[in-house]
């Protein structure tokens, strides 16, 4: 799914922009997952940016069985990282 202007955009600037890495079906889904889901609630965190914007988000190691997990291990995702890092990735 990345061009190589794609990674050499995130050697530049340290990020890139994907579009439409997954579908308007499957990101509809996420969100739904995410709105409904404890494990999300149980972990969500308020933190403020350097210009004092608040930002909430929510973080943990385990790979799950469910719709973060499917995304976090998807081949779109990870084969892209591999591509950005240049060496294996682990999840």
């Amino acid at each position: 799914m990345l061009t190589i202007g794609d990674v050499a955009n995130f050697d530049r600037d340290g990020f890139v922009l994907v579009r439409e890495m997954f579908s308007v079906e499957e990101v509809e889904i996420l969100h739904n997952s995410i709105l409904g889901a404890s494990r999300v609630h149980e972990r969500d965190r308020a933190v403020r940016d350097a210009d004092g914007n608040l930002s909430r988000m929510a973080l943990w190691t385990d790979i799950g069985e469910d719709v973060f997990g499917a995304i976090s291990t998807s081949p779109r995702i990870v084969n892209s990282m591999r591509a950005l890092l240049r060496e294996e990735v682990y999840h």
